[in-house]
């Protein structure tokens, strides 16, 4: 007779076929006063710093929307974003067989999409980068600018899909930034007085 019981696995090797993981959407970014007309944004940057412990390769598809009173949303899409994945000797690093973290910094602006990835969480230089540019003409990342946006809502979905392996504990996370440089144009004469 031959018994087991209470078994416990370091880690799976495992052959995935698109296994989704949807977010949430973002909360409104607020602070940006509704109606408000006399407000240029000069540039947007989207910036991500994405985290993962999971060693099979994954990507993210994202859907970024803005909209203001008066005006049609405009969204702009962005698929297949490869995020940085803990396995083997990818990007020229040496990831151990379970607990690395692999480090992914995503920033996109209306002119360019730049990916970089890290072998870890304190590396300062990216072992691998990727910069992708964009035509201006045909960016609707460029369109959403015009628009002065007073909600912008960023949601999205992250696809496994692939062979790799997956620890016990393994998780994947980040965090969005949203850089928005603008200008506030007067149309009346306004008198200042410091405080």
């Amino acid at each position: 007779q031959f018994d087991i019981e209470n078994m416990s696995l370091e880690y799976i090797e495992a052959i995935t076929h698109e296994l989704p993981f949807t977010a949430p959407p973002s909360p409104p970014i607020e602070g940006i006063p509704d109606g408000f007309t006399d407000i240029e944004f000069v540039d947007l940057l989207l910036g991500m710093d994405l985290f993962n412990e999971i060693g099979i390769p994954m990507k993210m598809n994202l859907a970024v929307e803005g909209s203001r009173t008066g005006f049609d949303p405009t969204q702009v899409e962005i698929d297949g974003l490869e995020i940085g994945v803990p396995y083997g000797t990818l990007y020229g690093c040496d990831f151990a067989t379970s607990g690395d973290v692999a480090r992914t910094v995503i920033r996109l602006t209306k002119d360019s999409l730049i990916t970089k990835y890290f072998c870890d969480t304190t590396s300062t230089v990216p072992a691998l980068s990727n910069i992708d540019l964009l035509d201006v003409n045909q960016s609707s990342f460029v369109e959403l600018i015009n628009i002065v946006p007073e909600q912008i809502t960023v949601s999205g979905k992250v696809i496994i899909h692939g062979a790799g392996r997956i620890a016990k504990g393994s998780d994947a996370w980040g965090n969005i930034t949203l850089i928005a440089p603008m200008s506030l144009i007067f149309k009346k004469d306004i008198l200042i007085i410091p405080d």
